[in-house]
């Protein structure tokens, strides 16, 4: 005989672009572009600037399925190719009359565009700062051993 808990269930999982839990986000995400929901562009021009990399093609996928736009983001382009096409998107979205956006990388208490620099992350080896001034640090990409 089976016997059926009422009242009982799994609550929804969590889905928000402010959570900690990267899964939390990336269900935001994913919700976002299935529903075509406009309000969260903000939301997902942040996320362009995560540290991962899964929710950056998500953010980028679901922009383009909304906008048509990808603005020249890749999600796998180096830190400073990344951040001129972010802030092409933050131009593109005050030019629609968004709200300012705070990034939700590197340093989440600064505004995209108000960042002097871009990023220039450690070079391997040298534990030195890569070039200053804006120019595209030198990189290694990873070999994908095809």
């Amino acid at each position: 005989m089976a016997t059926v808990a009422a009242g009982c269930a799994m609550p929804a999982p969590e889905s928000s672009f402010d959570a900690e839990e990267p899964e939390a986000c990336t269900r935001a995400i994913a919700n976002a572009a299935a529903e075509e929901d406009r309000s969260a562009i903000r939301d997902l021009i942040a996320t362009l600037d995560s540290g991962d990399p899964a929710q950056r093609l998500l953010a980028i996928s679901a922009l383009q399925k909304m906008t048509g736009e990808t603005l020249g983001y890749e999600h796998a382009a180096s830190p400073a190719e990344r951040e001129a096409a972010i802030e092409r998107w933050v131009a593109w979205h005050a030019a629609q009359g968004g709200e300012s956006i705070e990034a939700r990388g590197r340093d989440p208490a600064a505004s995209v565009s108000e960042r002097s620099q871009p990023y220039n992350p450690p070079l391997q080896g040298s534990g030195q700062q890569g070039r200053k001034g804006g120019g595209k640090p030198p990189m290694q990409r990873e070999h994908t051993g095809t």
